[in-house]
Order: C-alpha cells, then structure tokens, then sequence
C-alpha cells in the first residue's frame, strides 16, 4: 500500500513538471512570435510624437496626463491593436471653442476634417481629422466632455470636464467619432451654456409602459392604409409592441422612448412633421446604416417607430413609412 502511494506521488510530480514545462514554452513561443510590442509600433510611436498638434494648447486647458501604446500583434488570440498616443488635458473653458481651436491648429498641420459631432445628452462634443503621417495613415481625435455624463444614461457614465486628443495610427472614419450626433447638426457648440435641468434633458418617466399599452397605441384599421398586409398587434417581450402580417412577421416596431427628448432632437428630420407631431430620427451620422426609426410624442409617452418589414412603393423611402405611421399613434 505505501508503496502505491509513493507510486501515484512521482506521477503526480512528473505532471505538474510536465504541465509547467508546457507552460513555459507556450510563453517563450508567444514572444517570439511577437505578442509584445514589435518595429512597427516603434516608429510609428516617433513619427506621430513629431506632429506638432500634440505641442498645441488651447485656452482653458491645462496637460494632465500622456500615454503612450505601441501597435501589438497576438499570433495566438489573433488580436492586434493600433499605435496610440493619447492627452489627458484638465478643461476650464467652453467645450466647443476648444474643439475648434483644435481644428483650426491642426488643419493649419495638414490635418484634413473629417466628421464633428455634439451631443447634449452625453454632454460630449468631438471632431475627427485625418490625414497621411510617417508612411501610415493617422487619425486625430479631439473630444471635449462637460462635468456630467449622460442626463438620462446608465448609472456610473458620470465623467469629469475635461478634453482628450488621442493620435492614432489608423484610417481616419465616421467610426472613429467618439460620440453619435445627428446627421443635421454639424456643429460643436450644442454644450454652450446647457442648462442640465431643461426639460428636454430629463429621462422620460421612471414607469414604463407595458407591450400592450403600446399595442393599445396602434390603430390598426389605420395602418392598414400604409401597410394593406397588417392583419393585427402583438405584444414582444417587455419593452415592444409589433403591427404584424399574417405570418406574424413585424411591419412596424414600436417602443417606449427611453433617453431623454433632446438625444432625438439632435437627430431631427429635416422640417418632417405629421399631424402637428414634430418627428426625428434615431439614428446619427455615426451609424448611418442603422435601421430607420423614428420618434413622436403622443398624448400621453413619447415612442420610438421603427421599421420592420413593411414594404414600400416606387417612390418612397423608410422614412416616408415611418411618418405615416408614426403620425396615427395615439
């Protein structure tokens, strides 16, 4: 018997040294494949410290931080990151001004604008630009961010005022704006003297509706005009209600609103309005490939419409749809 316990005790060592050897050639190969930072990183970390736009200090602002990140290739997870330079500034002035302090510095350094942004909700203003550095492509991002986050976001979105310039060595894009504007606002003044209490700034009511409240809200024998194939409503989950085909297949999507009036403002459709009811769009220049939907007051909540599968006619756009329906909500 001790002589089997002593047996199964050099097996067990033999496999933990056997485990730990595996270990430590797993590690040996991943770095030399190149998990940690490579050349590229390198010189693409001096060409973009050479722009003279992180030697710029707008008014107001005060250097609080700088970071640095080397380009990083995992050949196991397959994962790969980008070259970053990144700014931390302390902010004493108006958001907007210091984004187009910005602009007007680093398009004087050759920066080409690309995409601005601002939003009263998230109390963000930003702007993109981009342009040819050191053999890659870079891209410059320049985000101004007041005291409070979000006014109807998710708990723990607070963030202190302050501004960020980030370098990036990275195609510049619609993608890299840090925060979703509406199409129609191309402007980064929309934080001058905000008002946090203005009601339009508020988090719609704290009890929601139920999916057959909204249903309640459609008429179908109206909709039926705009889309002949509805044949009822049908309550989804706990937050939607679906104007439906035969086959059950949604033609319309209705919600409850859930962030405050001004984040639809700010996407507003140009002059839209249907039975009195002042419609804006949902989606931004962000994400302008998102499917359509819309926003409308009603007697009683504010919904958000979207389109499911209703079919449109020579002639017409998702939005035409969407505000015909959307102006037969009750």
């Amino acid at each position: 018997m001790e002589r089997s316990d002593a047996g199964r005790a050099r097996w067990v060592a033999v496999g933990l040294a056997l485990g730990l050897g595996a270990v430590v050639v797993v590690v040996a190969v991943a770095r030399g494949l190149g998990v940690h930072a490579g050349g590229a990183g390198e010189r693409e970390i001096r060409a973009l410290s050479k722009d003279p736009v992180l030697a710029f200090r707008a008014p107001g602002t005060e250097l609080r931080a700088r970071e640095e990140h080397r380009s990083r290739r995992d050949p196991i997870g397959e994962g790969e990151s980008t070259s970053t330079i990144r700014q931390t500034f302390g902010l004493d002035g108006e958001p907007g001004d210091t984004v187009e302090a910005y602009r007007r510095a680093a398009q004087a350094d050759g920066w080409a604008f690309v995409v601005d942004g601002c939003s009263r909700v998230d109390r963000v203003t930003a702007a993109v630009f981009g342009k040819r550095s050191g053999g890659f492509d870079a891209t410059l991002v320049v985000r101004a961010q007041l005291d409070q986050a979000d006014a109807g976001g998710d708990a723990g979105e607070a963030t202190r005022r302050g501004l960020l310039v980030t370098l990036e060595a990275a195609p510049a894009g619609l993608e890299s704006l840090p925060v979703d504007a509406g199409l129609l606002r191309n402007d980064v003044q929309c934080l001058r003297q905000l008002d946090p209490a203005e009601p339009d700034l508020q988090p719609p009511p704290i009890a929601p509706l139920s999916p057959e409240d909204l249903c309640a809200a459609i008429p179908v024998d109206a909709a039926k005009a705009i889309a002949p194939q509805a044949v009822g409503v049908e309550p989804q989950g706990d937050r939607e209600c679906w104007l439906v085909d035969a086959g059950g297949f949604p033609l319309f999507v209705v919600e409850e609103a859930r962030r405050p009036r001004a984040f639809y403002d700010d996407r507003r459709l140009s002059t839209t309005e249907a039975q009195g009811q002042i419609l804006f769009s949902v989606y931004g220049k962000k994400n302008p490939g998102l499917a359509r939907s819309v926003w409308v007051a009603t007697t009683t909540r504010a919904l958000v419409v979207g389109t499911g599968g209703a079919r449109l006619t020579e002639g017409q756009t998702a939005e035409d749809v969407l505000v015909a329906f959307a102006g037969l909500l009750r």
